[in-house]
């Protein structure tokens, strides 16, 4: 086999992480975390790479960062809460409350729906768009990520600095495979820390995965998956529904151990260069993780206590009207956005020195 065909480009592989979100949320098979953690993953080595290349040698880099990233997380999160306000509410398909009173709770909601920080924080039925929880660890990710650029950039492998920010990822890692465990969609940064860091370290080190590691990563991806899918007594780690048993409750470790195995595969996806059409995709897999959030939430009120056959029909009728109401947020809103967020960051003014990325294979 070809390796280079076996590898995805960019795009299509941040799709096929939507898409595995999706799966995940309709039918019996938990992929879903796994492929949160992925995008986490690619989202520390495009950063790392953006703060050098668009941020660094400007004359307010953090700002300019900042204004950037959540200028490009917000108009697509707001029309989708539009387009959900508009087809759900004059059709009482979903009867929504807003919190009675004012509490700590009542102001995280109108906060989260805002600003996006809190929203991992937000149970059901408040968390209107589910999907959005890893938009708050992503934005929580974005307040720091220039910090621990420094750090990787000016600090020695064994320095203190670089043995704390690892002892952090290790430790948040770990507690989120213990005390969170059962509820992986919450939390903040620190627990989700050591999958970012995979990516801006391999964009740190310029890591390029050779065919075989790439080969290797995606063969034992699959090796675990379906492994386990084949034995009765541990299908029920990916498997939920009428497949659940004691070990689903370890779902979540399955899904970071998956997720780490994939990682060498997701950064041999950022070394192939991608067409036109690969771009749209890798664009249009955001409206879709957060479209198909919005539909989900329909969906389950409505058809989810449905046989996994029952189901199909309206699960089509679902993945159409993501798709048509996806390209529509694109095409209309998030193209439009995006051509006035990259106008902002150029205009920005630059310092008359600049300084260059840190050379491959320093410490």
């Amino acid at each position: 086999m070809n390796a280079r065909n076996l590898v995805m480009p960019p795009g299509t592989f941040r799709m096929t992480l939507a898409c595995m979100v999706f799966v995940s949320h309709v039918m019996p098979l938990a992929l879903g975390a796994a492929a949160v953690y992925l995008f986490f993953a690619l989202s520390g080595y495009w950063i790392y790479q953006m703060w050098h290349a668009e941020y660094a040698s400007l004359d307010r880099p953090y700002t300019t960062f900042m204004a950037s990233r959540v200028w490009r997380l917000l108009p697509v999160f707001y029309a989708t809460l539009v387009v959900l306000a508009l087809c759900v509410h004059p059709l009482g398909l979903f009867a929504f409350h807003l919190p009675d009173g004012w509490s700590w709770a009542s102001a995280n909601f109108y906060a989260s729906h805002l600003l996006l920080l809190g929203y991992a924080d937000l149970e059901s039925p408040g968390n209107i768009i589910p999907t959005v929880w890893s938009l708050d660890i992503e934005l929580q990710f974005y307040l720091v990520a220039p910090v621990v650029i420094a750090i990787l950039d000016r600090s020695q492998h064994r320095s203190p600095m670089r043995l704390a920010l690892y002892a952090v990822a290790v430790g948040g890692l770990a507690v989120l495979f213990t005390v969170y465990g059962l509820r992986p969609t919450t939390g903040s940064l620190p627990l989700y820390l050591a999958f970012f860091l995979c990516g801006m370290l391999a964009a740190r080190h310029a890591w390029r995965p050779t065919a075989v590691q790439a080969r290797t990563s995606l063969l034992g991806a699959a090796a675990l998956l379906f492994g386990c899918i084949a034995l009765p007594h541990l299908r029920e780690l990916f498997l939920w529904g009428s497949f659940s048993g004691p070990l689903s409750q370890y779902n979540a470790q399955a899904n970071g151990v998956l997720a780490l195995l994939l990682v060498p595969y997701a950064m041999a996806t950022v070394r192939r260069p991608g067409s036109r059409t690969d771009r749209v995709l890798g664009n249009l897999s955001y409206e879709v993780y957060l479209v198909h959030g919005a539909a989900l939430t329909i969906f389950l009120q409505h058809f989810g206590h449905l046989s996994r056959v029952a189901r199909i029909p309206y699960i089509l009728v679902m993945l159409v009207a993501v798709a048509a109401i996806s390209w529509l947020i694109y095409r209309y809103v998030d193209e439009y956005s995006e051509k006035l967020r990259r106008a902002y960051v150029k205009a920005q003014q630059r310092r008359t020195e600049t300084v260059p990325p840190a050379t491959a294979g320093t410490a």
